[in-house]
């Protein structure tokens, strides 16, 4: 099949010797590929210059058939897809985009996670601050020997009252009857977000039960803080006129997401409770003070009920002040 084009052009020379005014091609039409080459048929009607010249009553007119091969490389494909060229191009482009990109979703997501810890943690300390309008006082954070936690005494306004219903506070918090199948309940407002931790009744919040380092006149150094561990069967927990340096300069709890199922970091268990020393998110002592997975720092909770976030570069000296309830520290802002 050929496909064919009517084409006029106007040409001033001579041709086969003669004058001529006009070259009239008739149908210029492509065959096929013919024997691996590609072929124009072309037939060209020369005019004379003269028309009204005629000899034996016919026009003036010579036929001239023409077949001239054409070079296939001259001929330009229609592209129907990307070279390799531009496929490595664009491959290229969207490597750099997505380096580009994934550090900034990762950290909108780290902001993310932040946020919903520290709203899991205003909760918490508005539940210890009715609890403290209802008795008070806080809770221990570990009460004597059956060493039932904060956690639990918290639960009644944390509208887990059914959850607290069914734990025996005279026995203690590792009965295996009475206890422990309760204290495998997965409670969500006591995970962190960001928690790398994996079993059932985990914890990633920790009380604060004062600092080592801080001055304070608790019955012993390390019991200056808020949410202390029972020294007699009459200990009770700090009321608010007890805490001397603010409330809101002293923290009630921390992230603990280096406090291991080992080190008991079950919301049952009242040792989920440390005293902290030095700065945040210490490797050295990961499952002693408080340290968080949230980038350069940790969230804290103060005994007014805010959320803070502490920075690792805070020094220790801040830290420790803020962890002590009635040191008389000078703490600048934090």
């Amino acid at each position: 099949a050929l496909t064919c084009d009517k084409t006029r052009v106007n040409l001033r020379g001579n041709v086969s010797g003669r004058s001529t005014s006009e070259i009239f091609i008739a149908p210029i039409c492509k065959d096929s590929l013919k024997n691996g080459r590609t072929y124009n048929r072309s037939l060209l009607y020369i005019d004379s210059a003269q028309r009204s010249r005629r000899q034996g009553g016919l026009h003036k007119r010579h036929k001239l058939t023409q077949l001239q091969p054409m070079n296939p490389s001259k001929i330009v494909p229609n592209r129907t897809a990307f070279t390799l060229v531009e496929l490595l191009v664009v491959i290229a482009i969207i490597g750099i985009l997505s380096g580009m990109l994934l550090p900034a979703v990762q950290s909108v997501r780290d902001a993310a996670r932040r946020t919903e810890c520290q709203s899991r943690m205003a909760n918490i300390g508005l539940a210890l601050l009715n609890y403290e309008s209802a008795h008070s006082r806080f809770p221990l954070g570990n009460s004597w020997q059956t060493n039932h936690s904060w956690n639990s005494a918290s639960l009644p306004w944390l509208e887990q009252q059914a959850v607290f219903d069914r734990i025996d506070f005279e026995k203690p918090w590792s009965d295996p009857v009475e206890n422990v199948p309760v204290g495998q309940t997965q409670l969500p407002i006591f995970h962190c977000p960001s928690s790398n931790k994996d079993y059932r009744g985990k914890t990633d919040y920790c009380g604060i039960t004062g600092s080592w380092d801080a001055v304070g006149s608790g019955p012993t150094t390390g019991s200056n803080g808020v949410l202390l561990s029972a020294k007699t069967p009459k200990s009770k927990g700090v009321s608010m006129q007890d805490i001397f340096d603010g409330t809101s300069y002293t923290i009630a709890v921390g992230e603990g997401t280096g406090v291991e199922e080992i080190n008991f970091g079950f919301w049952l268990a009242g040792r989920n409770c440390f005293t902290h020393e030095g700065s945040i998110n210490n490797p050295e002592s990961v499952s002693q003070d408080m340290y968080g997975e949230h980038t350069g720092g940790a969230n804290t909770l103060l005994a007014s009920g805010a959320v803070r976030f502490i920075v690792e570069a805070t020094e220790a000296s801040i830290v420790n002040a803020l962890c002590s309830r009635d040191g008389n520290e000078v703490v600048d802002d934090f």
